[in-house]
């Protein structure tokens, strides 16, 4: 975006939202007090509506008073029940007559009997619609008329001395209850008076008609579970204010309030339309929607001149910057703006910066050249490079390939640059996806170096032995830019290596059997079966017994190694109680120990582990090798030897632990611990007979049982563990087992 936009988003944001801020403020209170103001006519309507409610019902309660207790007309009630002729039913008739005269409301007015039985009426067609006769003047039900005009009954008891002598039933006129609904002073264009009461079914009917229904009355009805309809409130008893929330009849949002008409069990609701309420509101958002709309227009145009005053010398500076950027630097001598303000500042900066980009440039464009020469002879070096060099990114996409690639691969570089290394696309993918995890988990996620042996395949199909070494190069920030791979082919390599281990085995086995031989016949004449010896002889014999026993076991070990090596060794995991094998292990060197004033400490597990399936033979050779290096290099001179054997469960595992306090292992040594024919200066000084292969089989051995094998060495001695899974191991078809 624009500096120029920024700058009038600035200005108009600036100005628009404290604007906007305060209008709503000044909206939300302003509605506040409209709704507060309304809420406040409507309570004062409805308790003024809800007393002239109450004073009508005590008119037409009046009304039935006075007809009952007119003196004249119960006196001829008291003459017809006691001798109910023609002549006192006219007179009760005439009465009647005159009673209607009371009040312009009442339509009718009939007479019972204490038994109910109609007596007199001023109808033509009379109809008695009370069933229970009241003990006192009451407001019967509304109802409609043949010409569905809304009536209101009216009844009460005629009495002597407290002596009840009939009963009156009274219809009249409801306009006196019309007159209070139908005044809508107050409530503007769409406010309304509605009286309902409960039917039934405990629905709310209206009494009344209303202002948009003038048929409403007796006819409309909200079902109860409408609470969101005031009337079902009203009916309910309740007397609240609703300014939330609420809609009439006609599902109209309103602002309401409830009053309850107790004597009749009646509702009453005032009520009026939030539409209408809030209009006034309505009209003031649009003016100031107008106001904002011309203030948004006055700033804009405020903000654009601004905003050209400060960018046009940026944007002068901007395109001399786009000039410089293609080493054209007499553009600076082009700018014209010059000011005493902070632009006017940034410009001269620019300027003198533009001179010295030029020193810069110029000196740049000689060590760029340097720099090129130096690149050209790394590139040649590489591409002249007998070992395959490979850089991808951090996704494994090649991204240069050295020319001995395309020696060794067969491929040529236009079929592998910017394909994915490590596929059976081209030379890779001949190992498992397990090798492939552990390489990208120590190359992306450790970020370290990945060492290995692995095959892969020439564009012939052709497998071939590589050593391969792959490196991540890493940012400032430590994230991974691009991976280094160099594979050197050690397929001849491989090749000599496997005909020297042949070599080995074929010699090992043609020692072996004149070595044992040997061994025999000097044991023999060294036990004097073939005769008596002396002294000196037999001295001599025993230290030939011995140089040929160190010889077989050499011989062994080196047999061994070959089989291991080549694969040949057999594995036959059976199920195997490791404490009695650790046990077994720590008896056979118990002489050894005892020569050596060494104790052997065996540590047990608390809870005793089940019997899991290895090899008994190849991880009893393992135990008795630990064992027999931690006797043998032991310190001397007072410190008395400690060998500690643990076993011990460790998750999926079980583990073996060999501890000495002996002489330890040199720290730049360490590494080398495992290799072949290996062994550690301190440990030649200290016993001078070893071959240097007991740790490289051993770690052979665990490692083709499915575990691993490591140590930890210092001044105080060393300690070395084999972990073995509890599933046991694999079974190995091969020709023979250890020697």
């Amino acid at each position: 975006m624009k500096l120029s936009t920024q700058l009038i988003i600035l200005f108009i944001s600036l100005t628009l939202i404290p604007l906007v801020f305060v209008g709503f403020l000044n909206y939300v209170n302003t509605r506040e007090v409209i709704a507060n103001q309304i809420m406040t006519q409507l309570v004062s309507i409805a308790d003024i509506k809800k007393n002239q409610m109450n004073e009508v019902v005590d008119s037409y309660l009046g009304l039935v008073e006075s007809v009952a207790g007119h003196s004249h007309f119960r006196l001829n009630l008291q003459e017809y029940n006691q001798n109910p002729t023609p002549n006192s039913i006219i007179a009760l008739y005439n009465d009647l007559l005159d009673d209607l005269n009371i009040s312009p409301e009442l339509i009718s007015i009939s007479v019972k009997d204490l038994e109910g039985n109609l007596v007199v009426s001023t109808e033509s067609n009379p109809q008695l619609r009370l069933i229970d006769e009241p003990e006192s003047a009451i407001i019967g039900e509304i109802f409609l008329d043949e010409q569905n005009i809304p009536r209101v009954l009216l009844s009460g008891p005629v009495k002597n001395n407290g002596d009840i002598l009939g009963f009156v039933e009274m219809v009249a006129k409801i306009d006196s209850f019309l007159k209070i609904t139908s005044d809508y002073s107050g409530l503007g264009q769409s406010g309304e008076v509605l009286v309902a009461k409960k039917n039934e079914a405990g629905d709310a009917l209206f009494l009344t008609p209303i202002r948009f229904d003038p048929q409403a009355a007796l006819k409309r009805v909200v079902a109860e579970e409408r609470t969101d309809v005031p009337s079902v409130h009203a009916i309910a008893g309740e007397e609240k204010s609703f300014t939330i929330g609420m809609v009439d009849y006609r599902d109209i949002p309103v602002l309401a309030v409830t009053r309850f008409i107790d004597s009749q069990d009646w509702g009453m609701v005032v009520k009026i339309d939030r539409e209408e309420v809030f209009q006034p509101l309505s009209n003031i958002l649009l003016t100031f929607i107008i106001i904002i709309l011309i203030t948004l227009a006055i700033v804009s145009i405020t903000a654009v001149f601004i905003a050209r005053a400060f960018t046009k010398p940026i944007i002068q500076l901007s395109r001399v910057a786009k000039k410089l950027s293609k080493s054209d630097f007499t553009a600076a001598a082009n700018i014209t703006y010059h000011s005493d303000n902070e632009i006017g500042v940034l410009t001269e900066v620019f300027i003198t910066m533009a001179a010295k980009l030029k020193e810069s440039y110029q000196g740049l464009e000689i060590k760029v050249k340097e720099r090129t020469q130096d690149m050209e002879k790394f590139k040649l070096a590489v591409d002249n490079a007998s070992d395959q060099i490979i850089i991808t990114d951090p996704d494994g996409i090649i991204l240069y390939a050295s020319k001995a690639t395309e020696k060794i691969t067969g491929f040529k570089m236009k079929e592998f640059l910017g394909k994915k290394s490590g596929t059976k696309l081209l030379w890779g993918g001949q190992m498992s996806k397990e090798f492939y995890q552990k390489m990208w988990q120590t190359i992306k996620i450790d970020k370290k170096t990945f060492v290995s042996e692995m095959v892969n395949r020439k564009k012939d199909g052709t497998l071939y032995n590589v050593l391969v070494s792959i490196s991540p190069c890493l940012d400032n920030r430590g994230k991974v830019i691009y991976f280094v791979g160099i594979e050197r082919d050690i397929t001849k390599e491989k090749e000599v290596d496997k005909l020297k281990t042949e070599f080995v085995s074929v010699a090992s086995h043609q020692l072996r059997t004149p070595l044992t031989a040997i061994r025999w016949y000097i044991e023999e004449v060294y036990n004097e079966e073939l005769g008596r010896i002396n002294k000196d002889q037999k001295d001599y014999l025993k230290q030939v017994l011995e140089s040929n026993k160190r010889m077989i076991r050499l011989v062994n070990d080196l047999l061994n190694v070959s089989r291991l090596e080549s694969g040949r060794i057999t594995v036959e995991p059976v199920l195997t109680d490791l404490s009695q094998l650790i046990e077994g292990a720590i008896t056979e060197s118990d002489i050894m120990a005892k020569a050596r004033n060494c104790r052997l400490i065996f540590i047990k597990p608390k809870e005793r582990l089940p019997a899991i399936k290895i090899d008994p033979a190849l991880i009893g050779q393992v135990i008795n090798n630990l064992i027999s290096n931690a006797i043998k290099y032991s310190k001397t001179g007072g410190i008395k030897c400690q060998v500690r054997v643990e076993l011990a469960p460790k998750g999926k595992n079980v583990m073996i632990s060999v501890k000495d306090n002996g002489i330890g292992i040199p720290k730049n040594l360490q590494p080398r611990v495992f290799e072949k024919f290996f062994r550690a200066d301190n440990a030649v000084k200290l016993e001078t007979q070893g071959t240097g292969l007991g740790l490289y089989i051993a770690k052979t051995i665990i490692e083709v049982s499915g575990g691993q094998i490591w140590f930890k060495s210092g001044s105080g001695g060393s300690t070395f563990v084999f972990t073995l899974p509890l599933v046991g191991s694999q079974p190995r078809k091969g020709e023979r087992g250890l020697a």
